[in-house]
């Protein structure tokens, strides 16, 4: 193995159970190689990732780092050997300050917590990385952008002696000026003789940025090769398959608008103040419309109107050429309109909600009765994600599902509530549950 190899890997292998998502992957990433790492949802690449971080460290096959042998079995054994993933969804503490984030667990001092010490270290620590973040290191994290955030995530780890750094995704949320100033970012690591890992689904900067290429499809690698021998196009059909892409060029050649399907969501000069102007748009049935703008040009906005969660100061909506006008997302999920919004973490789910809850949000009806109780919830939840499974099996030919027996007494929800002599914790007062108002997400 040549002496300019960061990582190392040799017939990696990954199962859950008899599914086989990594499998025999080989991987060479080398000091001051921005190394691309591309393949559909489902390819690996995450398993990959987090294997390498040491959370599967029941995985096959060999690691080395620097020509050592290397055994990842848990996070802190993989930091140690110089490995550091900065993960699209980032590790940093919103309440603390940045300082406070980057010597998280490593505060100096023995005898109590010294804010002025933890500054002092921050700031030499910054100075001696190199990389500016952008803020002062006594900001509050919570009121900073991604950008910049990602930036201290960087700091971190270098603070850490990282000799591979991998970005999962680190431009999906960063405007055009953010992008080429992490690029930048990446090209001066690359330069000090860090190995970079770089996983991106736009296929146009991976080629911009990235010396190195691994296309990975169905838990395989199919390709690894210089970046510039691949055109884009090339880089598509190793992720899908030359078959799947043939079929693919097919319906485009072919593919036509088809102007006689009837409109069944119309947006005629829509207006939202001044931060949405006069914008016109129409979908028909069966008809998929992309939305592109450069960010701050009112494509989250547009979608916000279209289903509800925000009101129009002007112009008109139509569904299925009958004008309405949602006061919220309630009415326009009604008239079967749902949103994924852009941050499906904190936008789209309910995080302190069970997942039955979160599965059947959108089908709970508005819920009105004497006294406010979860257990209502959680059955008419519970019920509904039976019924969602049930439709799913006879779809697929699937007999398992039982149907209930004639006559059968329905039984009501058990409340978590003990006794019959139990005291509510109301103290018995009654009164009206709206019930939970559902996300916009579909």
């Amino acid at each position: 193995m040549p002496t300019d190899v960061r990582l190392q890997l040799s017939g990696v292998t990954k199962q859950f159970g008899p599914a086989v998502v990594l499998d025999h992957v080989d991987l060479q990433v080398r000091a001051g190689q921005v190394h691309g790492l591309i393949g559909q949802n489902g390819a690996g690449k995450s398993t990959l990732v987090k294997t390498l971080a040491g959370l599967y460290p029941d995985h096959g096959g060999g690691t080395r780092i620097d020509g050592r042998p290397a055994a990842l079995r848990n996070p802190r054994q993989s930091r140690s050997e110089g490995i550091a993933v900065i993960h699209q969804e980032f590790s940093l503490v919103s309440e603390m300050t940045v300082a406070e984030n980057l010597l998280l667990g490593r505060e100096p001092g023995l005898w109590g917590y010294n804010r002025r010490a933890i500054r002092k270290k921050a700031e030499a620590l910054v100075e001696e990385v190199g990389i500016e973040i952008g803020e002062s290191v006594e900001a509050s994290v919570s009121g900073l952008s991604p950008a910049i955030r990602q930036r201290i995530e960087i700091v971190k780890a270098l603070a850490e002696d990282a000799k591979v750094l991998i970005m999962d995704e680190p431009t999906a949320r960063l405007s055009e000026a953010e992008r080429l100033s992490l690029f930048r970012v990446v090209r001066q690591l690359a330069d000090r003789g860090v190995g970079m890992v770089f996983i991106s689904h736009f296929l146009d900067e991976v080629r911009e940025v990235t010396d190195w290429l691994t296309v990975m499809r169905n838990g395989r690698v199919v390709a690894s090769e210089p970046t510039k021998s691949l055109t884009v196009g090339r880089m598509a059909a190793l992720m899908l398959g030359e078959e799947f892409q043939q079929v693919i060029d097919h319906e485009r050649a072919v593919g036509q608008a088809d102007d006689t399907r009837p409109v069944v969501l119309e947006a005629d000069s829509v207006s939202v103040g001044d931060r949405l102007r006069g914008v016109s748009i129409a979908l028909r049935a069966g008809e998929i419309v992309a939305v592109a703008g450069l960010v701050g040009s009112g494509r989250t906005r547009l979608c916000r109107v279209l289903t509800g969660v925000e009101q129009p100061t002007g112009g008109r909506l139509r569904v299925r050429g009958s004008e309405v006008r949602f006061s919220g997302p309630r009415g326009a999920i009604s008239r079967g309109i749902a949103l994924i919004p852009e941050d499906r973490k904190y936008q789209g789910l309910s995080l302190s909600s069970p997942l039955t809850e979160n599965l059947c949000l959108m089908a709970l009806q508005r819920r009105r009765g004497p006294a406010r109780r979860r257990a209502p919830v959680e059955h008419s939840a519970g019920r509904g994600f039976r019924d969602l499974t049930r439709r799913h099996r006879r779809a697929r030919g699937d007999t398992r599902w039982r149907k209930p027996a004639e006559g059968r007494a329905r039984q009501g929800p058990r409340l978590r509530a003990g006794g019959a002599g139990h005291r509510p914790a109301d103290g018995g007062r009654r009164h009206r549950d709206e019930g939970p108002d559902p996300s916009p997400a579909a």
